[in-house]
């Protein structure tokens, strides 16, 4: 599915996730531009929040100032600064380098013929500009252009003022409208233009009052910000953070968020519309949301507990237990370590000595390899063929950008004799990097300054999870799961995620799957919500309780296509099975799901890992007496599984793993014969959906021989993609879930699903994360869910 398929900003199905790569550490050097940057400035390290131009300086930002895109992050460190370095004047002129294609962080799977499509996100529908105000991507026309905004934009912010990369304004031109496309949508020429609520643009609030509002008692039920077509839900005011649009209770009042909000902007009455301040006077709360949600009224926030670490020092001693902080993850160390040790989340400092071979255009490289030529050693940082590392284009000195290759230096080559005679490994010493030594018999080289550690020793260093409080903020569920359920995904980190009690309460829609859990990047074992939330303290975990206390429930999806999973970050199989533990303890589920798509769904090795972790903690969860349900996400074409997804779960089975199901994504085949827009009403893409049901049943019965057919169909899941899929010319339409529908309820299916909730909605003709793009004629609001939600039974 996708983890963010729409910025691919939903984490979304075949679903696509989009996966935020890890960020490399940077001087300062005027970066500009929407990528996330991580800089070194004055000693200190700062992060970008939104959109940040080149005359932006880290060393004019103050603390969360609206004008201001960089952020500080922590103090850096000296290895830091000596890596990179250390500027510390606003006045620096840019320092350009070429542009590259970016390479990838894993070597890329063969390609599975035929497969499931993966297209670009740049399929949005082209609207006339209306004043279109929030962090949606949009393609607007205006005087016989066509402009597409770079951050969030303001219905003030009008292209006919936008200068090229103009900091000042979000929107950028694009290209040349056609005559077609001015015909069809309009060619507003003036930006004296006023938006209104008809045409989906946000009027501005009026400032803030003086005084905040007295709240007036009420027995109605809680409202609805009717800003959108989506249903979303209260909070209270807790510090939030991103650029997400929040509606939060402080003292009162609803706010809303106009821009990115930082954590210590607070919706205070008097100040609250001042310039830098992003929240904005909605309305006066109910007594019954203030009851329901609560009513801080203190700009002091409670971290419940949080724990904040010290940043991890190479040159410090640490105690067992101590928690430290390093790239942006917390560690925790089961020993005493000593200074010089093991760095938090690295490989053992000492690595075999093997002479470098001289490259190879055809060889492929991985992360770690060393190669020579003409002399000169270079060590691959990440996957890569015939990239010659003796060009400049192709080094990355510093791991600043996205080039494959380290320069290491003069290339070391030893005589036997000097092999032979290398020292042997003393503990006491304190070893500076590329030191040859002996131990066991076996020469190694140290790759750091090194002291107290053998080549023999494991990392004590294990990435640590503060889930303090998170029990409590996801509530309980009431009930057991459903047996055959409808349960659509939700993208768990779209700006608009809807109000899931709301739709339980009003459209009958009690269950769902939140998408996705994910690495926090490709080398680093800790989950995070699609890369950029934290999993102790999110705050829509609001959602998930108000959602078990209106007696409907949630299960979790691990993975998706674009970022990297748990299983691929991971390599310890115990600690990985020890999230996937964590994961269902804190957040009270009783299901698991793990999406397997993309490249992963052919990467051995974090194949095997996952299931030897899941068959661990099924164990673990046995000896226990809890019944937690396992289901495998996969993609599929009308004739069935491909290979590699067949080999995941024959793998599984091999590994005993107890699936509970097998749910597939019944969308983007990329098949000629699923090709089904302007065919409404004849079936095509639901034909295609049950073609791949039923083969899916003959595989899984040849999987499991003495499994009777009803367990067989119990055991399957079905997630079409509403509306307009990613693949062009495939479309869902209402009669095609009408025939899903009664093809589940006929096999008795344990599971049915749609990508996803939020896209639930008539709204433009194209790709969208908040709209299907069929008209409301066709599909009106949540009509998909009209039709599948009776599914659900016990």
């Amino acid at each position: 599915m996708k983890l963010n398929i729409f910025t691919k900003s939903m984490i979304g199905m075949g679903l696509v996730c989009s996966a935020l790569p890890a960020l490399a550490m940077e001087a300062w050097n005027n970066q500009q531009g929407g990528n996330k940057y991580q800089v070194i400035f004055d000693g200190k390290i700062y992060e970008n929040a939104w959109w940040v131009a080149s005359s932006n300086c880290p060393g004019d930002a103050k603390s969360n100032d609206a004008s201001n895109p960089w952020r500080y992050v922590r103090a850096a460190t000296a290895t830091e600064i000596s890596e990179t370095s250390n500027p510390q004047s606003c006045t620096s002129a840019p320092q350009p380098s070429p542009d590259v294609k970016p390479a990838p962080d894993v070597k890329p799977a063969p390609d599975v013929q035929p497969a499931p499509a993966d297209k670009s996100n740049d399929n949005y529908a082209v609207v006339a500009w209306k004043g279109q105000e929030g962090s949606s991507t949009w393609y607007v026309i205006y005087n016989g252009g066509i402009y597409k905004n770079a951050w969030w934009v303001g219905a003030a912010n009008c292209p006919g003022d936008a200068k090229e990369n103009d900091a000042s304004n979000p929107w950028r031109y694009v290209r040349a409208a056609t005559a077609t496309e001015i015909s069809q949508y309009g060619n507003p020429g003036s930006c004296s233009v006023k938006p209104d609520n008809n045409g989906g643009a946000v009027t501005p609030v009026d400032p803030t009052p003086e005084t905040p509002v007295t709240p007036t008692p009420d027995n109605n039920e809680p409202s609805t910000p009717a800003d959108s077509g989506n249903d979303y839900s209260l909070q209270t005011w807790s510090g939030q953070e991103g650029s997400e649009i929040y509606h939060v209770i402080f003292n009162g009042n609803v706010y809303k968020n106009a821009w990115w909000v930082g954590s210590k902007d607070c919706p205070r009455g008097t100040s609250a519309e001042n310039s830098n301040n992003p929240w904005r006077l909605v309305r006066t709360a109910t007594a019954a949301e203030l009851s329901q949600y609560g009513n801080p009224t203190t700009c002091e926030i409670d971290n419940g507990g949080v724990i904040v670490a010290d940043g991890f020092q190479a040159s410090k001693a640490y105690s067992a237990d101590s928690i430290v902080d390093y790239n942006d993850a917390h560690y925790k160390t089961s020993v005493d370590q000593d200074a010089w040790g093991f760095v938090p989340g690295g490989d053992n400092p000492w690595k075999k000595y093997e002479p470098a071979k001289a490259w190879s255009a055809s060889t492929v490289y991985v992360k770690g390899d060393r190669v020579v030529v003409d002399g000169q050693a270079y060590e691959a940082l990440f996957w890569t063929q015939s990239d010659n590392p003796a060009l400049v284009a192709n080094q990355n000195a510093t791991g600043s950008n996205s080039r494959p290759w380290k320069p290491l230096g003069k290339a070391q080559s030893y005589s036997n004799e000097e092999l032979n005679n290398a020292p042997q490994f003393n503990p006491e010493t304190l070893y500076a990097s590329d030191t040859l030594i002996r131990f066991n018999g076996v020469n190694y080289i140290s790759q750091s300054k090194v002291q107290k550690v053998s080549p023999s020793d494991s990392n004590p260093w294990r990435v640590f999870v503060d889930w303090t409080g998170t029990k409590e903020r996801v509530g309980t569920p009431k009930k057991a799961w459903p047996k055959h359920v409808y349960a659509p995904y939700v993208d768990f980190t779209l700006n608009t995620i809807p109000d899931l009690a709301a739709l339980a309460k009003n459209h009958n829609v009690n269950h769902f799957t939140l998408a996705f859990v994910v690495s926090k990047d490709a080398n680093t074992c800790l989950p995070t919500w699609g890369t950029a939330y934290g999993m102790q303290n999110y705050a829509q975990y609001s959602k998930i309780k108000a959602l078990r206390e209106a007696g409907g429930d949630v299960m979790l999806s691990i993975g998706g296509a674009n970022n990297a999973p748990l299983a691929a970050s991971c390599k310890n199989v115990d600690d990985l099975m020890q999230h996937y533990y964590d994961i269902v303890d804190n957040l009270n589920l009783k299901v698991l799901d793990f999406d397997i798509e993309g490249t992963w769904v052919a990467d051995q090795a974090s194949i095997e890992r996952r299931n030897l972790a899941v068959k661990k903690v099924q164990d673990k969860w046995k000896s226990e007496g809890k019944d937690i349900a396992i289901w495998y996400t996969l993609p599929i074409l009308p004739t069935g599984l491909t290979p590699e997804g067949m080999n995941v779960l024959s793998d599984a089975k091999a590994k005993g793993v107890e699936l509970a199901g097998v749910n597939v994504m019944t969308m983007d085949y990329g098949n000629a014969i699923c090709q089904s827009a302007n065919t409404e009403g004849q079936n095509i893409h639901g034909k295609c959906a049950t073609s791949a049901i039923a083969n899916l049943h003959s595989q899984l019965k040849g999987l499991h021989p003495n499994k009777s057919d009803a367990e067989i169909d119990a055991m399957m899941g079905t997630t079409p993609m509403v509306g307009v899929n990613d693949v062009q010319g495939e479309v869902f339409y209402l009669s095609d879930a009408r025939l899903v529908m009664q093809d589940a309820q006929k096999r008795n299916l344990g599971m049915v699903g749609i990508w996803s909730i939020a896209r639930d909605l008539p709204g433009g003709t194209n790709l969208s994360p908040e709209f299907h793009g069929l008209t409301k004629e066709q599909a009106p609001k949540y009509a998909f869910s009209e039709i599948f939600a009776p599914f659900t039974k016990q």
